[in-house]
């Protein structure tokens, strides 16, 4: 049976980045917006525990959904793919290329899932926002979502 938590407002992080720090095998995340300007700290705690999960050879794979739309949030995906090279960390960006976007926010790490309302920004990690996510201690349910991801990377630029 699963367990299931509620992140709730500015404790994304503090809960996010412990789950990436114990994965042993697979890291994968979908976020629209990943915003490397955060001024709290709160989205480069994310970062490096990508990064260290990837220097410990866990399988990293970030998709970055962007907007072709709105310049802000297409300028924050730019800077967060050449940030995520500099780490080593692989990223791809879905809308660099002609494909249907996503505004979906879901990290799996092992056998756990978070799936909520969550950018990976100031305004959403210091609970200036209200955001919520869910939390899912499943292996069935971090497969489903593996494979969510995984057809986002193979349709994003690589």
């Amino acid at each position: 049976m699963p367990t299931v938590s509620l992140v709730s407002d500015g404790e994304y992080a503090a809960v996010v980045a412990p789950l990436i720090n114990a994965a042993r095998r697979r890291v994968y995340a979908t976020v629209f917006i990943v915003d490397p300007t955060d001024v709290n700290g709160r989205v480069d705690s994310l970062v490096d525990a990508l990064a260290e999960a990837f220097w410990r050879r866990v399988d990293v794979r970030l998709v970055i959904g962007g907007s072709r739309e709105v310049f802000d949030i297409a300028t924050a995906s730019a800077g967060s793919r050449a940030v995520m090279a500099t780490e080593g960390i692989p990223v791809r960006w879905l809308t660099a290329t002609p494909v249907r976007g996503s505004h979906a926010k879901v990290v799996v790490a092992d056998d756990f899932s978070v799936v909520g309302s969550h950018n990976w920004t100031t305004g959403a990690l210091s609970g200036e926002q209200a955001q919520e996510s869910l939390v899912v201690e499943s292996a069935p349910i971090a497969d489903e979502l593996t494979a969510f991801i995984m057809q986002q990377w193979h349709r994003s630029d690589p």
